[in-house]
């Protein structure tokens, strides 16, 4: 039930925050005052609103979301006909700019506020001409000050004034333009997206129950907007090498291991499996590119390979979700005998797919890495969905290549399924290297050896249910050529992690943020490793890139709340710096596991 506790509150703003750890909830029959005090890594927030904001006060209210999201203290007020202040007098109780010139004269100031309100000035607005709309938002915004970032969300009105609606709301798309602090929230479109019922006068909800879930909803958008990681440490430690540099020679797609054809493979939780590549790859191999995939795992959890250390390092290879099959590229080096152990966090079968080997520069075969910013060079959702989807490469520079560096995305799937990337003119192998379920986006990179002409063949078995993209991030090629470079394997290393602050940057990676942390030594030009997503705010994607301009393109997708992992190799900054751009608030873990370098 609403929480309501009577207190008349006369022409003056509510005191200062309650000094209280776990906050204190009071209304004014159509008034509420909610001030948690404890403070959250995320940092202080303000909320102010009009009477739709008042259901905000059911527990779980909206201040509680925000809370568990990180944020903290927390000023929270809502009333029956608040506007924001234009056009009433500067000490009614009805202005928000007085709430926020009040608690500005007692000292509290937070970097974030939040507003839900517009109904009441639109009735003011009625006779003022087009203009009135974002008058009114510029006044509150100008009374916030532009240190401030503020979340705003838009309004729903009854069909017969649906017309006041859509112009204030317009209203607020055009403030954003002129303001680069104002976030706008589609509220209208985030109802309809999930059915939350509406009260008779379409702009209050329709019961505490409607009223939890736009709070559930709001504060999820809330910290995807606002959500920032500050600098808060020095650089992460770095990569030790494994082994002496080296060139890549390409193997045609092989499936290596596969526990549910092995009576009692299936791993157990904390399970660990050797796996002898000694007849796979040739002799003096550091390293192998694998694809790891967990299969019907019995709990969320991820795959950790490593070249059989006594004690498994603290990174992640692959990440799933219960009863999902996840996937993901894996570069790593292996034992001098060419031994690869993968260990699993949770009880799970295992699939092992090879891709490569690394190889002593010079050796026959093998191969150097040109790297490059991404090329986009098939999308179905613009082509069609073929059968088997036939990719040329563009090869200007590098006519003896032998193999690319790919980042395949699949998206819209209407079922679930996997996709496989091979070279053109012959069957297609027993390998996966990327799978999805219904309604993801998900990438997976891959090492791909090319056709005779010079192509990439993509296949997926459920062709006609499911969008691919392919992405060009490299290209292998024989000889020391302009920009080729070779391969150092490194034993696996954690160098970037939000949640605990390695890297330097914490709590979280903010919305459109572009943050660039030390992966590799400084004469590193290149880096490969495992890029994570972490329990993002809301559904996006993260794009590693060697700083400078921000490519077009996406490295991992994840869905609100998930936990998904893929392999990137990417160009670095001078200093052996990434640069890794977020599009909603998650946490970010980076662990690299080789550097590219020119020979010699």
């Amino acid at each position: 039930m609403l929480i309501a506790l009577l207190l008349y509150v006369a022409g003056v703003v509510v005191g200062p925050v309650v000094p209280v750890g776990v906050g204190r909830v009071s209304a004014v029959g159509p008034e509420e005052l909610i001030d948690l005090a404890r403070p959250g890594p995320l940092g202080p927030i303000t909320v102010v609103g009009d009477s739709v904001l008042v259901g905000a006060a059911y527990e779980p209210s909206l201040p509680t979301n925000l809370a568990e999201a990180g944020w903290g203290p927390i000023r929270f007020r809502a009333g029956l006909g608040v506007t924001s202040g234009n056009f009433v007098s500067p000490t009614s109780r009805f202005s928000a700019a007085n709430w926020i010139r009040t608690w500005e004269s007692q000292g509290w100031v937070a970097p974030n506020v939040v507003v839900n309100l517009g109904n009441n000035d639109v009735g003011f607005c009625r006779d003022r001409g087009p203009g009135c709309y974002a008058d009114t938002i510029r006044h509150l915004l100008d009374v916030i000050g532009p240190d401030a970032t503020v979340w705003w969300s838009k309004i729903t009105r009854l069909y017969t004034l649906q017309a006041e609606a859509d112009a204030y709301n317009a209203a607020l798309d055009l403030v954003a333009t002129e303001r680069s602090n104002l976030r706008v929230w589609d509220w209208p479109a985030a109802q309809r997206a999930g059915s939350v019922p509406l009260a008779w006068d379409a702009i209050h909800l329709a019961g505490a129950s409607a009223y939890r879930t736009r709070s559930a909803l709001m504060s999820a958008d809330i910290t995807a907007q606002l959500a920032r990681g500050e600098r808060t440490g020095g650089d992460g430690p770095l990569p030790v090498a494994a082994g002496a540099p080296a060139e890549y020679r390409p193997i045609a797609p092989v499936r290596v291991l596969d526990t549910r054809e092995v009576e009692g493979g299936r791993l157990a939780a904390g399970g660990q499996v050797q796996l002898d590549l000694s007849s796979r790859v040739p002799p003096g191999t550091s390293a192998v590119a694998v694809n790891l995939t967990a299969v019907d795992p019995s709990t969320a959890g991820f795959l950790t390979a490593h070249p059989c250390l006594p004690v498994p390092p603290t990174v992640s290879s692959a990440n799933f979700a219960a009863r999902s099959t996840r996937g993901a590229l894996a570069v790593l080096p292996v034992t001098a005998d060419r031994r690869l152990c993968v260990l699993s966090s949770s009880a799970a079968d295992l699939v092992v797919d090879l891709q490569g080997a690394f190889v002593p520069v010079g050796a026959t075969g093998a191969s150097r890495l040109t790297p490059q910013a991404p090329v986009r060079l098939a999308d179905t959702r613009q082509s069609g969905r073929p059968a088997v989807l036939r990719v040329d490469v563009p090869l200007t520079g590098s006519p003896a290549a032998t193999a690319v560096a790919l980042n395949l995305t699949a998206t819209d799937a209407r079922t679930p399924g996997f996709v496989t990337a091979f070279p053109c003119g012959g069957s297609v192998p027993v390998v996966s290297n990327l799978n999805f379920g219904v309604g993801e986006t998900v990438a997976g990179a891959a090492f791909v050896p090319l056709g005779e002409g010079g192509d990439v063949c993509v296949f997926s078995n459920v062709a006609a249910a499911v969008d691919l993209v392919v992405d060009l991030t490299g290209v292998f090629a024989p000889g020391a050529g302009p920009g080729a470079l070779v391969f150092t394997p490194a034993a696996p290393v954690r160098t970037y992690d939000t949640r605990d602050g390695t890297g330097g940057w914490s709590p979280v990676h903010g919305a459109g943020q572009v943050i660039d942390v030390r992966v590799a030594p400084p004469t590193a030009v290149a880096v490969t490793g495992t890029l994570t997503m972490v329990a993002p705010s809301a559904a996006g994607f993260l794009t590693a890139y060697g700083c400078g301009d921000t490519p077009g393109t996406s490295n991992v997708n994840a869905p609100r709340g998930q936990v998904f992992a893929n392999a990137v190799t990417v160009g670095l900054a001078a200093e052996g710096r990434l640069c890794v751009r977020a599009h909603t608030a998650t946490q970010v873990v980076f662990d690299t596991t080789g550097w590219w370098s020119p020979a010699g």
